[in-house]
C-alpha cells in the first residue's frame, strides 16, 4: 500500500528538462540487431532503417529549409516508404535524421526550438497505444526521467486508462500532448496511403524481399507523401493542409486528451 502511494506520488512530480541535450546528441543510427529494412505491421509500408529522430515529410522539408538558411550540413534518409508499381515511384511517409548528433544543437540548446519537429517535442515519455486504449509504458533514455523500475511500478498500479492518461498528462504537460499528436499523425499518414490505394491511384509493391524493394526505391523517383496526396486527391488538398497545420500546433493531441479525461 505504502509502495503504491510512493509510486503514485512520483507521477505527481512535474517533469522538468535539465537541458543535458542527451536526446539531441545520442541518436542511435546503427542497426545492430539487423532488423532493417523490414515490414512492421504492414504488408506494403517498408521501414528502411532504424528509427532515430523521425520526421514527417513536411517537417523534413521545413528543417531542410532552416538548415539552408543557417548554412548547416543536414542529411536525411527515408524511414518509411511505399513503392508504387504504377508510377515506379517511392512515396516517402517519413524521414530520419542521418546524424548521431542533431546539427541544430548549439551550446546544448536547439537553434530552431520554436520550429522543432514533433519527435523533439514529445521527449522523454515513451508511451504507446494512447489513442487505441492499449497503453504501454516503456523506459525513456532521459537520465532525469523515471527509471524502468519506476514505470514497472506505475504499470502495477493497474490504473484505468482514463486515470493513467490524466496522471501522465499532469506530469509532462505539452510534452505528452506532442506524444499523442505524433501517434495521431502516424495513423493519419497511413490513412492517406490507404485512401490512395482505395481510389486505385497507387498499387503498392507487396511480397518483395525488403532489401530488394529498398534497392528499387533507391533507383526510383522519390516524392513526399503529403505532396503526392494533395496532388493526386486535389479535393482533399485543403483538408490535408489544415490537418498538417493543426499538427504543428498539437491541436489533435490536445483535443484527444481533453476528451479522454471527460
Amino acid at each position: 500500500m505504502i509502495k503504491n502511494i510512493i509510486t503514485y506520488m512520483k507521477l505527481d512530480e512535474k517533469f522538468k528538462c535539465q537541458k543535458c541535450a542527451k536526446c539531441c546528441s545520442a541518436l542511435q543510427l546503427e542497426d545492430e540487431a539487423g532488423l532493417f529494412p523490414g515490414y512492421f505491421n504492414s504488408a506494403y509500408i517498408l521501414q528502411c532503417c532504424k528509427p532515430s529522430l523521425t520526421l514527417f515529410d513536411w517537417e523534413a522539408k521545413e528543417m531542410a529549409e532552416e538548415a539552408e538558411k543557417e548554412g548547416i550540413n543536414f542529411k536525411l534518409i527515408p524511414y518509411k516508404l511505399v513503392y508504387d508499381t504504377k508510377t515506379k515511384t517511392a512515396i516517402i511517409l517519413q524521414y530520419v535524421l542521418a546524424h548521431n548528433v542533431c546539427p541544430f544543437l548549439k551550446f546544448n540548446a536547439c537553434s530552431i526550438y520554436e520550429k522543432r519537429p514533433s519527435i523533439c517535442k514529445l521527449f522523454p515519455p515513451n508511451a504507446r497505444g494512447i489513442t487505441s486504449g492499449t497503453i504501454t509504458l516503456n523506459r525513456s533514455s532521459c537520465p532525469y526521467d523515471l527509471k524502468e523500475k519506476d514505470w514497472e511500478e506505475v504499470i502495477n498500479l493497474n490504473l484505468q486508462p482514463k486515470e493513467m492518461i490524466r496522471k501522465i498528462h499532469e506530469r509532462y504537460g505539452e510534452i505528452f500532448e506532442a506524444e499523442v499528436e505524433y501517434e495521431i499523425m502516424s495513423k493519419q499518414i497511413t490513412d492517406w496511403v490507404n485512401l490512395l490505394i482505395l481510389k486505385g491511384i497507387i498499387s503498392p509493391a507487396k511480397g518483395f524481399e525488403p532489401k530488394v524493394l529498398l534497392k528499387m526505391a533507391s533507383e526510383a523517383q522519390i516524392v513526399p507523401l503529403s505532396m503526392f496526396f494533395k496532388g493526386m486527391v486535389p479535393q482533399k488538398a485543403e483538408e490535408a493542409e489544415k490537418v498538417i497545420e493543426d499538427a504543428r500546433q498539437l491541436v489533435h493531441g490536445k483535443k484527444f486528451l481533453e476528451d479522454a479525461k471527460k
